[in-house]
């Protein structure tokens, strides 16, 4: 006889999640928000990071503006004198290190999620863990995608030639894909 709890699929393994666990690379985008899928989101990819050793890059958002030219930077170690005037992603690439995880960051100036291909491509990301709690700009809202996590996962279909997994983390550490969220 079946047991009926033992044949419900596991809510927290998702085929996101299983492909997930194949990254050796994953970019988690970010900002100063205190949002708690941003801590989640963190949190799962320290837990990642430790089963499977994959690197975390944070890419930090929160400097975006298109009052400037767009010079991206990275990656970046925590002690980096560039992240002075980041504190809150200093405190975030710290907090990974303390948990054993390889971290480094990436910050973006361009406002818009079609600049996450230049890390993409330069550090050879897997994956994009995209906080549940990350508003589309003004820019994002034109690209199509119901969330930031499928605009991220259209623009990287649109504009690199290799397949890159986009998954969203909720607040509670949920793993789900762009597509499923």
């Amino acid at each position: 006889m079946s047991d009926p709890a033992r044949d419900q699929p596991n809510p927290r393994e998702t085929p996101a999640r299983r492909g997930l666990e194949q990254a050796r690379r994953v970019l988690l985008l970010t900002t100063d928000d205190d949002d708690p899928s941003f801590a989640a989101a963190r949190q799962a990819m320290a837990d990642l990071s430790r089963r499977t050793g994959a690197e975390v890059v944070l890419y930090d958002r929160s400097g975006e503006t298109w009052g400037d030219t767009p010079h991206p930077s990275g990656p970046l170690p925590a002690d980096d004198p560039l992240l002075d005037d980041r504190p809150h992603l200093r405190r975030q690439l710290e907090e990974l290190g303390d948990r054993g995880v390889t971290a480094s960051a990436w910050m973006s100036t361009l406002p818009s999620s079609s600049a996450t291909t230049t890390p993409v491509l330069e550090l050879d990301i897997d994956a994009v863990v995209v906080p549940m709690g990350m508003d589309r700009s003004l820019a994002d809202r034109l690209i199509p995608g119901s969330d930031m996590a499928s605009t991220v996962q259209h623009v990287l279909d649109v504009n690199l030639p290799q397949n890159v997994l986009v998954v969203a983390v909720d607040e509670h550490g949920h793993v789900v894909g762009a597509d499923e969220g």
